[in-house]
Formats: structure tokens, sequence, C-alpha cells
């Protein structure tokens, strides 16, 4: 195989392709000096004559034998003569294929009506009784058009007239629009019989996303969708329903049958299984393109696909190459995602609310715009609490305020990004009293919002459970985009970093159950200060209107509840009895009668402990936590009393005022270098009025003082090596946590120098005793 290179004034073959020659020709010396592409000299071993021959012309030519290891070269010269390159004075293109001209080209996929190829059953549930309903009157306005649509649903395949008697008999539905009449039937007494299929359905929403890249979309509706699927003989007689002129049965799906969405959508995606750019949802298929070539292929596959299944689509419904356009309630232009219009003015044209359920549907229609507005549950806070059982009902004027406030809000909706699974993925979490928030972020811009509230039990978790609930939350609601990735995760609660490296029985139990629901996904934890966690701060604190987070772990949201019930009348008496009885609970009626003395005396001297029957009715103990539950075991016994009992404890403010501060850890003592300048300790401190920098050597407690010009880690740095110079580079390097030695210059000087670094503990000096000592003393004897 020869490379044609009009470049070359040549021909040339190398020896290891020559050698290959059946007709072994000879090969003599030449004094030719050739040179490449680059002006450098080849080595040429002989020169040779070969014949070559195309299908037209046949000749000798001379080549030149090197040394290369290459392919062989046919020069300009040989290249012309044989034929092998042509002048082209004119370059034709073919015209780019408009959609309007495919539409022509397959104008037989939008006329007429389609079939499926595959024949529907309907399933009944075993042991379902038949039903039939009594016919109803058509009114006499709409007689005649009634009886003319029957005839062309007749006409066009879509029912049949039944003779013969049928255990299943539906009414009929006519639905007057303003365009034609809609023949249906009502559907309850047979959807109650069937057994659906249940065919998952994917969100709309993910199927938005699934355009993203596109600049140019085109939206294809099916033509009466559901009427192209045809149904079996059998199952199409338990359609039968009555008229004023007779029975009919439907041929076809029709509209109404709880099954027909997902036989119909699971006939959809076998269609266009192969080919992920097709994204049917039910009757409509959305396509995107970023070029206007790939527009036309698109369609020209997507309408091959439909021809073949025998489908037919809704010309007058076709969006052709569109920069914008309405799919699912989103508008998709290239610049991202944006609710549609018409949801946002009915919200806008709203009338104020007369009582909770027109709250209730005032805040539901809100909800949809809650993955594009970070800001709307900060707005609704007020109005939520007018929906609680124990709230009444009062409209004043600043629920009114509240009210115009989300319709302002809602009038100028963010522009959503388009997520790309091929781009890294970022959650940014965060938590306030009442809720968690979270939003999905790719290139630093926003894919998707959200927020949820905390019941009241979960807003008295520990700030760090809470934290912890937040990256759990926000992974879980983006799961559809998270799962099976690497996913960045911004937090500002810094301890939670290095909370998956300690050893589970170092941690309480509801930090364990956390822990392990995060282990399905692959995480990277990263620390962002909370001024510049801005949105999903934001959101934790206006939480969403309707969600809440209580399955996090699992029924311990709700133990409370075996201890809540209604006693009854009987026992209510025994109660009372025993509480007139009893001298302690006299006094506390007293003082509830008669209003608390605003000094309080004497609060810790008893224990207050009722029983009845085995049944805790109030439990109060201002003691130790160990002291209470052993008491409270010597009488009562249920599966979570401990934790029941130090639940309550912990809650208990007078508990907290006099409870015994924490233990200080016992310091343990480092281990002692084999060789001076193995490990130092580091700190800069300010003498008068100048900064300095102090460095202790741990062996022999020799330590170099330096000033410093300037604090920056450039500087420090610079200063540490020239100490490092003179004694050498040490292992170990320990200094607080503070600047300039939290810095990324510093870690990253530390790890290619390969120096490991120790940080003390904040608030605690005593961890770094050598070298604040040695900065006490410096000081003392500086002055």
């Amino acid at each position: 195989m020869f490379k044609m290179d009009t470049g070359s004034q040549v021909n040339v073959i190398p020896k290891s392709e020559l050698l290959k020659w059946e007709e072994n020709p000879a090969v003599k010396k030449c004094k030719t000096a050739v040179l490449d592409y680059s002006d450098n000299r080849v080595l040429i071993l002989g020169e040779c004559y070969l014949n070559c021959q195309t299908k037209k012309y046949g000749k000798t030519y001379k080549f030149l034998e090197t040394s290369l290891n290459s392919c062989p070269i046919l020069g300009l010269e040989a290249c012309r003569e044989l034929g092998l390159i042509q002048r082209l004075n004119m370059i034709y293109k073919s015209p780019i294929e408009t959609p309007e001209l495919i539409l022509k080209e397959f104008a037989d996929v939008f006329t007429g009506t389609g079939r499926f190829k595959r024949i529907i059953k309907i399933k009944l549930k075993e042991n379902s009784v038949p039903h039939v309903a009594a016919p109803r009157k058509v009114p006499l306005t709409i007689h005649n058009e009634v009886k003319e649509e029957l005839n062309n649903m007749v006409e066009a395949g879509i029912i049949s007239e039944v003779e013969e008697p049928t255990e299943w008999v539906r009414n009929m539905v006519v639905i007057d629009s303003p365009k034609k009449l809609r023949i249906c039937l009502y559907p309850r007494p047979l959807n109650e019989a069937i057994q659906r299929p249940h065919y998952p359905i994917l969100i709309a929403y993910a199927l938005v996303i699934k355009l993203q890249g596109g600049k140019v979309f085109t939206i294809l509706d099916e033509k009466n969708g559901f009427w192209q699927l045809p149904l079996e003989e059998e199952s199409s007689y338990l359609t039968t329903f009555c008229t004023p002129w007779g029975r009919y049965r439907f041929l076809v799906l029709w509209f109404g049958l709880n099954s027909a969405p997902e036989e119909f959508q699971k006939e959809m995606v076998e269609i266009y299984e192969e080919d992920e750019d097709i994204n049917p949802y039910f009757d409509d298929i959305a396509l995107g393109s970023s070029t206007v070539e790939d527009r036309s292929r698109l369609l020209r596959r997507t309408l091959l696909k439909v021809r073949k299944a025998n489908l037919k689509f809704n010309e007058l419904k076709t969006q052709l190459s569109q920069t914008s356009v309405n799919y699912l309630s989103h508008v998709l232009s290239d610049k991202g995602i944006k609710p549609d219009p018409k949801k946002i003015r009915a919200i806008e044209e709203f009338a104020t609310p007369n009582c909770k359920e027109d709250l209730q549907r005032f805040l539901g229609m809100v909800t949809y715009l809650a993955k594009f507005t970070p800001h709307l549950s900060n707005l609704t806070h007020n109005l939520r609490q007018l929906l609680k059982k124990d709230s009444v009902w009062i409209w004043d004027t600043n629920t009114e305020s509240d009210f115009e406030l989300i319709k302002q809000a809602i009038m100028k909706p963010p522009c959503l990004k388009y997520f790309d699974k091929n781009k890294e993925v970022t959650v940014s979490v965060d938590t306030s009293k009442n809720g968690l928030g979270d939003v999905l972020l790719q290139e630093s811009q926003p894919v998707a919002y959200g927020s949820v509230s905390l019941i009241q039990i979960q807003q008295c978790y520990a700030q760090i459970e809470k934290e912890l609930m937040a990256v759990l939350y926000g992974l879980e609601h983006f799961n559809y985009y998270t799962y099976g990735r690497i996913v960045t995760v911004q937090t500002d609660h810094k301890p939670i970093l290095g909370l998956s490296k300690k050893p589970y029985d170092t941690i309480s139990p509801r930090l364990q159950r956390i822990l392990l629901q995060l282990n399905k996904y692959n995480i990277q934890l990263e620390y962002v200060p909370g001024k510049n966690l801005v949105i999903a701060d934001a959101l934790s604190r206006a939480q969403s209107t309707t969600d809440k987070f209580d399955d996090l772990l699992g029924q311990e949201a709700t133990v409370r509840m075996n201890l809540l019930t209604k006693a009854s009348p009987t026992k209510w008496q025994e109660i009372a009895k025993m509480t007139t009885d009893d001298p302690e609970m006299q006094d506390v009626l007293f003082l509830i009668n008669n209003d608390c003395p605003e000094k309080k005396e004497n609060q810790n001297s008893y224990t207050t402990l009722l029983a009845l029957q085995r049944r805790v009715i109030f439990l109060k103990r201002k003691n130790y936590l160990q002291r209470t539950a052993i008491s409270a075991r010597e009488y009562f016994y249920w599966p979570s009393l401990n934790r029941d009992v130090e639940e309550y404890v912990s809650k208990c403010k007078i508990c907290q005022k006099y409870q015994r501060e924490n233990q200080k850890e016992i310091l343990i003592n480092p281990e002692i270098p084999g060789r001076p300048w193995q490990k130092v300790a580091c700190d800069t401190f300010c003498l008068k009025g100048k900064e300095h920098l102090l460095m202790i050597e741990y062996l022999s407690k020799y330590g170099e003082l330096k000033p410093l010009k300037s604090t920056t880690a450039q500087y420090v740095i610079t200063v540490m090596k020239s100490i490092y110079a003179t004694h050498g580079i040490p292992e170990d390097f320990a200094s607080d946590g503070g600047p300039p030695f939290n810095s990324n210059l510093m870690t990253n000087f530390f790890r290619e120098w390969g120096i490991k670094h120790h940080v003390t503990p904040p608030h605690f000096p005593r961890a770094n005793g050598q070298i604040e000592r040695a900065v006490q003393r410096v000081k003392k004897f500086s002055y």
C-alpha cells in the first residue's frame, strides 16, 4: 500500500517493503540527497525501478531505497501520470434538509389513524364483580351532534356496535368542548376491577433535563394517542357502553382507563428505546438539537421509526425548529429551563383566600415553583402557620402583605441550568432551626433547589446531627442525579468533615444510622464558610410548604406516641382520685390555680413518680441521668426507657444548669525524637509591636527566634527554609490551626517537603505546651 504525497518530488520505498517485492528488483547506488519536511537529511541506500499499475494507466518509476520503517511514498509526478489526483475547479454542497421538506416527505405520518402492532389485553383482578350501569339521557340540544360523532367513530374503527349480552356495561359521558364533542365512559367501577401493569413512568423534569445542550427544539404530538392502541376482542367487550341508539364497545384504548397511560408509555418506550435522543412522554415527543444539521437528521430518524410502527402525528400541534418551546409545563431554550407562564399567571390571578382550603390550594400551586425559587418558602412561613390544626383563621394586613409578596416573587423566577451527566455535581446543604436546605449545582450554576421542614422532635437534635441530616437529605432529594457518581457536598459545619473517620462505637447511635445511610453515596465533603453558602442557607430558613423529613430515622420520631394514648373515662376517674390523694400534686394544682411565685425555691428537693397499673403517668426528676434511669427501672419498664429518660433529662433546663462540667482529657506525653530537629514546634507572636516566629526543637529544647516583616504564608515559608538550611528538615511539625499555618500554600509546602503537620486542638494551648511555654519565656526576658 502506497501513500500519495503531492509534496514529494521523488518516490521512496523502505528496505523492508522492497524485500517483499516478488520480482526482486536490482538496487544500484545512488548519490541523490533527500531532505524530509523538517529539512533533515534522509539516508538513501540505493535506487531501483518498479512497475506501477492502475486500472487505466501503467508505468515504471524510479524509487529511492531507505532504511526508514514507514509506508512507501508515491511522489507528485507519478500520482499525476497514473491519474490518481485531479484538479477540482468547483465544489458542490448538498443543500441542508429543512423540516418542512422532511414533513412533506413523511406526509403519510400526519394523515389517517394509526395502529400499534401489539394488541392490549385488560386484566381483571380475581373475584371482581361485573357492573352494569343504567343508561343516561342525552340533552336534546346536542342529540344530533352526539349521534354524528358516534357514526364517525364507527367509520374510523374506534368503536363498534354490540348485539350480544355483556357482563360489563358503562355509562356514556359526553364532553362538550369548544372545538368538538368527545365521547368517553364513566370509568370508576371498571377501574377498580382492573389489575394495572404498574409500568414505571419518569417524572416530567427527568425528561426535560435530557434535552440539555439543545438549541433548536421540535415537539411532536401523537394524534389521538390512546386510540392507536388496539384492544383484544375479549377486553373490548369490557368497555361496552350504552347510548340512546344502542350499545357500543371500544376497539381501542379509551381516555379514562387507569391502565391506559402505562400501556401507552410502555409501547412508546419500546419503539424509541434504542435512540437516547428521542424522549417520549405519553403522546408528546421532544427533540433537542445543537445544530441545524442534527435537527434534520434527528427529525428524519424519528419519523422513520414512527412510519415503521404505523403511528400518526397531529400536524396542527407540531412545533418545528423552535428556539423556545413549552414542554411538560416547562419553557425550554438554549439558556435553560423556566416555568410555564400559564402557571405563573394562574398564581398571579389567584383571589385572596377566604378559608384554609383556599390557602392550601394556593400553597399547592406555589409548590410547583419550589425548584425555581430559592427564597419562596421564607415568604410562605407565616401563611403556613394558619394551616395548623390548633390555629384560628385570621387574615389580617400582615398575611395579605405576605400573600402579595409571594405573587411578586413568582413573577420573576430564575432560569435553571440543564443537568449534564458528563459534568461534576455539587450539592450545597445547610440547616436552620426549623428546616434543611439544599441546591444542586453544576459549574457553580443552580440546576434545582430544595428545602424541607423539620418536625418538632428533630428541631431539638444537636447541631452536628442536623448538619449530617442535611447532607443525607440533599443526596436523597437529588438521588436521581447523585447516585452512582462522585458528588461534592458543601457544608459550613466543619466538624462533620472528620466524623466519618471516627470509629462507629465512639459516636452517637443517631449519627451512626445517618452515616450508614450515607455509605451508598460516593461523596467528598467540602467545607465552605457560611458567608459563602448563601443559597443553601436561605433555603434551610425557607422550608418547603409540604415536605417533611420524618422518615429519616425510622420510628424514632414517633416513639412518644406509645405513651400518649387516650385514657378511658374510668381511667380518668382513677387518675383524678390519685391526684387528689397525693399531697405533692395538690401543691402543683394550688400553684396552677393561684399563679406560680416569681421566686422559685427548693427545686431539687424531691422526685415525683406517679404510677397507675404499671403505666407511666408523670415522670420528673431533677437529678443526674444515671440515678434517674435507675429509679425509673425500679418501677417501670418499656423497650426504650433508657433512651426516653436520657432525652427527657437532656431537655431539662435546670438539669443542664447544674450538671457537672465535662472532664478534661488527660494529656498524652509525646514520644521523644531520636535525633535533633526531627520534631519541632512553631508559633508566631507579637513582641514590642513587631511580629516574630519562634521554632523549638523537641529533643534539646533549642530554639530559633526570627523577626517577621510580614505574616503571610509566603514570607513565613521563606523564614522557615532559612532555619531548615541551618539545622536540617524536620519530620514532624506542630503548630496551632490559625494563620498562616492553615493556608493552602503552607499545606502544599509541607506535602512537597515531606513534613507531617500536626495541628493542636483549638482553645487548648496545653496540647502544644512546648512552644507556648517558650513564647512566655521569650516575652518575659525581653521586657
